[in-house]
C-alpha cells in the first residue's frame, strides 16, 4: 500500500493536490483564507490544474510588483479550489485564495487551446493566438463561442541564416551584442557585432557567452539588438496587437521596443504584449542582459573551470494576437 493510498483510507487529503506533478509548494493560513506559493523546479514548463484545501476566490499575486490580479478561470465546491495553470522552469507562482469573497463569473472547464484568459475592467477577454472555434463554459451555466481569426497576413518564411533571425513574423537583422565585462579589477567593453547565432542543427537559438571567444569566462552586461520590418500598412487596433517572446535567458533581462521600456523577465515563458510600441517599416528590439560575477570569479580565482551559461539564448519570436471578449460583465 502505497501513503497516498493509505493517507485516503484515514480520509486524508494533501492541502495542494497537484495531478502528480513534481511542483514544490508552501501554503500560510490568513484570516479569510490563504496563501499558496507553488514553484517549478524542473528544466521543461508544467500544465496542470492545482487543487487547494480552501473553498474561495482566487488571485494570483505578482511576485515582481506586488501587484493582485483575479483569475479568469477556475473552479470552487466541495472545500476546494482549482486553477489551471502552466509554470515555466524555475518559475514561482503566488496564489491568494478569498474565503469571504463574492466570486465573481468566471470560466471554468479545461484550458483554452492556443490562448490564454485576462480579466480586463470587469470583463473576460480570450486572447486567440492561432485561428479556430472553441467553446467556453462560465459559472452562470452560459456557453460563449469564440471563432478566432488571428491575422497572420504579416507572416513571411524566414531567410538567411534562421539561427540568428529567430522571428515567426518577419526576418530580423543578426543580432549584434555590446558586453561591459565585469572582474576584480575592473572591467571592458566587448562588441560582438554579428556571428551570435548556432549551427543550423541548432536552429533558432543564440550563442551561450561560454561559446564566444571574448566572453568566455566573463561576467557582466550585455545589450543585444535587433530589427525587424512591419509592412507599411500594418496597425494596431483595441483588439488586436503582437506579443514578443524573447524565449530562454541565463540571467535578468530588461525589454525595450523601439526606446521604450517594456518590462523586465526573470523566468522564462513571458509574453510581453508590445503593440503601443510598434508601427510600420523598422523597429528596434534591445535586451539588457545582466548575469551573475560567478564565471568572473572562477576564472579570477584559477580555481575552477566550470561555469554557469550565460545570455540571450531565444527563440525571440513575434506572435499576433487577437482578443474576444467572453464575458462583458453583465
Amino acid at each position: 500500500m502505497t501513503s497516498r493510498t493509505a493517507l485516503k483510507r484515514l480520509g486524508l487529503t494533501p492541502r495542494v493536490v497537484s495531478d502528480g506533478t513534481q511542483i514544490l509548494s508552501q501554503w500560510r493560513d490568513v484570516e479569510g483564507g490563504a496563501y499558496v506559493y507553488l514553484y517549478n523546479p524542473s528544466d521543461h514548463p508544467i500544465t496542470f490544474s492545482p487543487s487547494f484545501a480552501v473553498q474561495g476566490v482566487p488571485a494570483a499575486m505578482n511576485l515582481w510588483n506586488g501587484s493582485i490580479s483575479p483569475i479568469a478561470q477556475y473552479s470552487s465546491g466541495n472545500g476546494r479550489t482549482t486553477v489551471p495553470m502552466t509554470l515555466q522552469c524555475g518559475q514561482g507562482e503566488v496564489v491568494t485564495i478569498n474565503k469571504d469573497a463574492r466570486p465573481a463569473v468566471h470560466v471554468t472547464g479545461a484550458p483554452p487551446k492556443d490562448g490564454s484568459f485576462l480579466v480586463s475592467k470587469g470583463k473576460i477577454v480570450f486572447r486567440a493566438t492561432e485561428s479556430g472555434g472553441q467553446t467556453f463554459q462560465l459559472s452562470d451555466g452560459r456557453k460563449t463561442d469564440v471563432n478566432a481569426e488571428v491575422r497572420t497576413d504579416d507572416d513571411r518564411p524566414l531567410s538567411g541564416v534562421p539561427a540568428s533571425r529567430p522571428s515567426t513574423i518577419d526576418q530580423w537583422t543578426p543580432w549584434s551584442s555590446t558586453v561591459r565585462t565585469v572582474t576584480p579589477t575592473g572591467g571592458a567593453t566587448v562588441s560582438i557585432p554579428s556571428g551570435l547565432g548556432d549551427s543550423q542543427f541548432q536552429q533558432f537559438r543564440l550563442k551561450d557567452w561560454r561559446d564566444i571567444t571574448r566572453l568566455n569566462g566573463e561576467s557582466g552586461v550585455g545589450t543585444y539588438t535587433a530589427n525587424t520590418t512591419l509592412p507599411d500598412g500594418w496597425h494596431a487596433n483595441a483588439a488586436q496587437g503582437v506579443q514578443l517572446d524573447i524565449g530562454h535567458v541565463d540571467g535578468t533581462a530588461d525589454i525595450s521596443v523601439n526606446g521604450q521600456f517594456a518590462g523586465t523577465q526573470i523566468t522564462d515563458g513571458r509574453q510581453w504584449d508590445i503593440t503601443r510600441w510598434l508601427h510600420p517599416g523598422t523597429n528596434a528590439v534591445q535586451i539588457t542582459v545582466r548575469t551573475t560575477l560567478r564565471n568572473a570569479v572562477s576564472k579570477y580565482n584559477k580555481k575552477s573551470t566550470a561555469g554557469q551559461p550565460y545570455g540571450l539564448r531565444g527563440p525571440v519570436t513575434l506572435t499576433p494576437y487577437h482578443d474576444y471578449v467572453v464575458y462583458n460583465g453583465k
